[in-house]
Protein backbone atom coordinates (compact mmCIF):
# COMPACT_ATOMS: atom_id res chain seq x y z
CA UNK A 1 0.00 0.00 0.00
CA UNK A 2 1.45 3.31 -1.35
CA UNK A 3 0.19 6.61 0.75
CA UNK A 4 1.49 9.21 -1.34
CA UNK A 5 0.38 13.29 -1.20
CA UNK A 6 -1.59 14.12 -4.17
CA UNK A 7 -0.22 17.57 -4.97
CA UNK A 8 -0.18 18.47 -8.85
CA UNK A 9 3.56 18.97 -9.20
CA UNK A 10 3.59 15.31 -7.65
CA UNK A 11 1.89 12.49 -9.84
CA UNK A 12 5.08 11.68 -11.39
CA UNK A 13 6.84 10.97 -8.32
CA UNK A 14 3.17 8.88 -7.22
CA UNK A 15 3.25 6.73 -10.42
CA UNK A 16 7.24 6.20 -10.48
CA UNK A 17 6.92 5.10 -6.36
CA UNK A 18 4.33 2.67 -7.63
CA UNK A 19 5.60 1.29 -10.28
CA UNK A 20 8.84 0.27 -8.81
CA UNK A 21 6.69 -0.94 -5.68
CA UNK A 22 4.87 -3.41 -8.34
CA UNK A 23 8.14 -4.75 -9.43
CA UNK A 24 8.72 -6.01 -6.09
CA UNK A 25 5.17 -7.25 -4.94
CA UNK A 26 2.43 -8.88 -6.92
CA UNK A 27 0.12 -6.35 -5.90
CA UNK A 28 0.52 -2.58 -4.66
CA UNK A 29 -2.48 -0.29 -3.13
CA UNK A 30 -2.68 3.48 -3.44
CA UNK A 31 -4.88 5.81 -0.89
CA UNK A 32 -6.37 8.34 -2.50
CA UNK A 33 -6.32 11.03 -0.12
CA UNK A 34 -7.10 14.68 -1.37
CA UNK A 35 -6.82 17.67 1.10
CA UNK A 36 -9.52 20.29 0.77
CA UNK A 37 -8.74 21.97 3.46
CA UNK A 38 -7.71 25.50 3.54
CA UNK A 39 -7.13 28.62 6.58
CA UNK A 40 -8.37 31.56 5.31
CA UNK A 41 -6.81 33.42 8.01
CA UNK A 42 -3.67 35.51 7.98
CA UNK A 43 -0.76 36.85 5.75
CA UNK A 44 0.05 33.67 4.28
CA UNK A 45 -3.87 32.82 3.39
CA UNK A 46 -3.54 36.03 1.40
CA UNK A 47 -0.54 35.12 -0.38
CA UNK A 48 -1.93 32.07 -1.59
CA UNK A 49 -5.46 33.83 -2.68
CA UNK A 50 -3.31 36.05 -4.68
CA UNK A 51 -1.75 33.02 -6.60
CA UNK A 52 -4.59 31.59 -7.12
CA UNK A 53 -5.95 34.62 -8.60
CA UNK A 54 -3.22 34.81 -11.18
CA UNK A 55 -3.30 31.24 -12.26
CA UNK A 56 -6.95 31.79 -13.13
CA UNK A 57 -6.08 32.39 -16.96
CA UNK A 58 -4.57 29.16 -16.97
CA UNK A 59 -7.13 26.65 -15.50
CA UNK A 60 -8.25 25.10 -18.52
CA UNK A 61 -5.08 23.82 -19.19
CA UNK A 62 -3.66 22.63 -15.75
CA UNK A 63 -7.12 20.70 -14.87
CA UNK A 64 -6.87 18.83 -18.20
CA UNK A 65 -3.09 17.99 -17.22
CA UNK A 66 -4.14 17.14 -13.59
CA UNK A 67 -7.53 15.03 -14.73
CA UNK A 68 -5.04 13.35 -17.56
CA UNK A 69 -2.61 12.35 -14.31
CA UNK A 70 -5.47 11.29 -12.58
CA UNK A 71 -7.18 9.24 -15.08
CA UNK A 72 -3.94 7.35 -15.72
CA UNK A 73 -3.53 6.95 -12.29
CA UNK A 74 -7.08 5.24 -12.04
CA UNK A 75 -6.73 3.09 -14.88
CA UNK A 76 -3.22 1.95 -14.11
CA UNK A 77 -3.36 1.24 -10.31
CA UNK A 78 -5.60 0.24 -7.35
CA UNK A 79 -7.17 3.41 -5.34
CA UNK A 80 -8.55 3.30 -1.71
CA UNK A 81 -11.93 5.16 -1.54
CA UNK A 82 -11.20 9.00 -1.76
CA UNK A 83 -10.06 10.26 1.76
CA UNK A 84 -10.70 14.04 2.42
CA UNK A 85 -10.28 13.81 6.37
CA UNK A 86 -7.74 12.27 7.94
CA UNK A 87 -10.34 10.06 9.96
CA UNK A 88 -11.02 8.53 6.81
CA UNK A 89 -7.66 7.48 6.33
CA UNK A 90 -7.53 5.99 9.52
CA UNK A 91 -10.53 3.81 8.59
CA UNK A 92 -8.86 2.08 5.26
CA UNK A 93 -5.48 1.33 5.80
CA UNK A 94 -5.89 -1.01 9.03
CA UNK A 95 -6.49 -3.86 6.64
CA UNK A 96 -2.86 -3.48 4.58
CA UNK A 97 0.19 -5.29 6.17
CA UNK A 98 2.79 -2.01 5.42
CA UNK A 99 2.67 0.86 3.92
CA UNK A 100 5.17 2.90 2.31
CA UNK A 101 5.34 7.16 2.85
CA UNK A 102 6.52 9.18 0.32
CA UNK A 103 7.71 10.73 -1.91
CA UNK A 104 9.05 14.58 -2.17
CA UNK A 105 7.42 17.13 0.38
CA UNK A 106 5.11 14.97 2.12
CA UNK A 107 6.81 15.77 5.79
CA UNK A 108 7.15 19.78 4.79
CA UNK A 109 4.59 21.46 7.08
CA UNK A 110 5.14 24.60 4.45
CA UNK A 111 4.73 22.59 1.36
CA UNK A 112 2.09 24.35 -0.72
CA UNK A 113 -0.46 21.29 0.25
CA UNK A 114 0.04 21.74 4.01
CA UNK A 115 0.94 25.23 4.67
CA UNK A 116 -1.75 27.12 5.95
CA UNK A 117 -4.07 24.34 7.56
CA UNK A 118 -4.02 22.22 10.43
CA UNK A 119 -0.80 19.91 11.55
CA UNK A 120 -3.48 16.87 12.17
CA UNK A 121 -3.92 16.90 7.93
CA UNK A 122 0.12 15.74 7.80
CA UNK A 123 -0.41 12.91 10.23
CA UNK A 124 -1.94 10.27 7.02
CA UNK A 125 1.90 11.25 5.76
CA UNK A 126 3.59 10.56 9.27
CA UNK A 127 1.51 7.23 9.53
CA UNK A 128 -0.11 8.57 12.62
CA UNK A 129 -2.15 5.33 14.49
CA UNK A 130 -0.93 2.42 12.07
CA UNK A 131 0.18 -0.54 13.90
CA UNK A 132 1.62 -2.41 10.48
CA UNK A 133 5.10 -1.60 9.23
CA UNK A 134 6.00 1.58 8.31
CA UNK A 135 8.39 2.56 5.32
CA UNK A 136 9.01 6.31 4.09
CA UNK A 137 11.28 6.46 0.74
CA UNK A 138 12.45 9.70 -0.15
CA UNK A 139 10.13 11.79 1.88
CA UNK A 140 11.13 15.59 2.41
CA UNK A 141 11.20 17.44 4.77
CA UNK A 142 13.05 20.70 3.08
CA UNK A 143 13.36 23.70 5.13
CA UNK A 144 11.66 22.70 8.00
CA UNK A 145 12.96 24.16 11.37
CA UNK A 146 14.02 22.43 14.86
CA UNK A 147 10.87 23.70 16.09
CA UNK A 148 9.14 22.10 13.36
CA UNK A 149 10.80 18.62 13.05
CA UNK A 150 10.07 18.40 17.06
CA UNK A 151 6.53 17.84 16.14
CA UNK A 152 7.00 14.90 13.22
CA UNK A 153 10.22 13.25 14.97
CA UNK A 154 8.54 11.47 17.79
CA UNK A 155 6.62 9.48 14.60
CA UNK A 156 9.44 9.51 12.61
CA UNK A 157 11.13 7.28 14.89
CA UNK A 158 7.99 4.49 14.74
CA UNK A 159 9.25 3.45 11.29
CA UNK A 160 10.92 0.58 10.16
CA UNK A 161 12.88 2.05 7.53
CA UNK A 162 12.93 5.93 6.56
CA UNK A 163 15.30 6.90 3.66
CA UNK A 164 15.25 10.67 2.91
CA UNK A 165 15.44 12.38 -0.85
CA UNK A 166 18.63 14.83 0.44
CA UNK A 167 21.29 14.45 1.75
CA UNK A 168 21.04 17.49 3.84
CA UNK A 169 18.20 16.74 5.23
CA UNK A 170 18.84 12.88 5.76
CA UNK A 171 22.07 14.16 7.57
CA UNK A 172 20.19 16.90 9.36
CA UNK A 173 17.48 13.99 10.79
CA UNK A 174 20.20 11.55 11.50
CA UNK A 175 21.33 13.84 14.37
CA UNK A 176 18.05 14.07 16.07
CA UNK A 177 16.69 11.06 15.62
CA UNK A 178 17.20 7.55 17.08
CA UNK A 179 16.32 5.32 13.88
CA UNK A 180 18.51 5.10 10.79
CA UNK A 181 18.18 7.26 7.81
CA UNK A 182 19.06 6.33 4.45
CA UNK A 183 19.46 9.17 1.95
CA UNK A 184 17.93 7.82 -1.67
CA UNK A 185 17.31 8.89 -5.54
CA UNK A 186 13.70 10.27 -5.82
CA UNK A 187 11.56 7.88 -7.63
CA UNK A 188 11.39 9.34 -10.65
CA UNK A 189 15.10 8.26 -11.03
CA UNK A 190 14.42 4.50 -10.38
CA UNK A 191 13.57 3.35 -14.03
CA UNK A 192 15.70 2.79 -16.76
CA UNK A 193 15.75 4.97 -20.08
CA UNK A 194 14.49 2.05 -21.62
CA UNK A 195 11.72 1.18 -19.01
CA UNK A 196 10.97 5.29 -19.69
CA UNK A 197 10.46 4.71 -23.14
CA UNK A 198 8.33 1.41 -23.24
CA UNK A 199 6.27 2.31 -20.59
CA UNK A 200 5.07 5.81 -21.92
CA UNK A 201 5.50 5.12 -25.29
CA UNK A 202 8.21 7.64 -26.04
CA UNK A 203 10.16 8.08 -29.19
CA UNK A 204 13.55 6.01 -28.89
CA UNK A 205 15.50 9.37 -29.55
CA UNK A 206 19.07 10.89 -27.98
CA UNK A 207 17.26 13.47 -26.52
CA UNK A 208 16.11 12.16 -23.58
Amino acid sequence: HIHLQVQYTLYLKRIFLILNCQSVWQRAYSSNFHIYEWNNKGIKWIKSLIKNILIIPHYNSKKKRQDDYENLIKKIFVLSKECIEPEDVYAVWDKYDLIISGSDQIWNKHSNELENISWKYMRPYLLYGYKGKKISYASSIANMKDSDLKKIIPYIERFSAVSIREKESADKLSKRCKVNIQNVLDPTFLLSKREWIERFHLKNSSEY
